[in-house]
């Protein structure tokens, strides 16, 4: 499996901004729509839209319910392959 497939950190950032105070639906948004809009490519990338490029994360259960379950990521379909996790 191609090493940038591997869901690394980002899903424990999720957790540490929610421990600081961070509701789980603002850690979300600033780990995608936030950071496409910073850096200006938020017609291509950021959310789940029809025309935009996205890498699906399947996680079990609700983030917005319980941020934690960001860290248990089943697979991830990148370009329409799936990698299981």
């Amino acid at each position: 499996m191609p090493p940038f497939i591997r869901t690394g950190g980002m899903p424990k950032n999720f957790t540490c901004w929610w421990i600081w105070g961070c509701p789980p639906i603002e850690a979300l948004r600033a780990g995608t729509s936030v950071d496409a809009e910073l850096l200006g490519i938020q017609d291509k990338l950021g959310t789940l839209e029809s025309g935009k490029l996205a890498d699906i994360v399947v996680i079990p259960g609700d983030p917005i319910q319980n941020i934690r379950q960001v860290e248990k990521v089943i697979f991830v379909m990148k370009e329409g392959v799936i990698y299981p996790q």
